[in-house]
């Protein structure tokens, strides 16, 4: 959370949603997310994170439960 002389805020202020109605776009944030626990140097692999989708990704099962199309 970021907090504000007013009140506490889930995200920075300034972002806005992004439509996400192209793969190449999903595929780029989605990335980014599984990045974001690296650049903040809690892990080195993003498969490494415990509450991350990356190891499905990378072929093993993880905790999270990813949906099929």
């Amino acid at each position: 959370m970021f907090e504000t002389d007013d009140y506490n805020r889930f995200r920075r202020a300034g972002r806005q949603p992004v439509e996400l109605w192209l793969k190449k776009v999903m595929a780029q944030k989605l990335k980014t997310i599984h990045q974001n626990p690296i650049v903040e140097d809690l892990v080195f692999r993003a498969e490494d994170y415990v509450h991350s989708s990356a190891i499905e990704y990378a072929g093993v099962k993880g905790i999270l439960y990813i949906f099929d199309e």
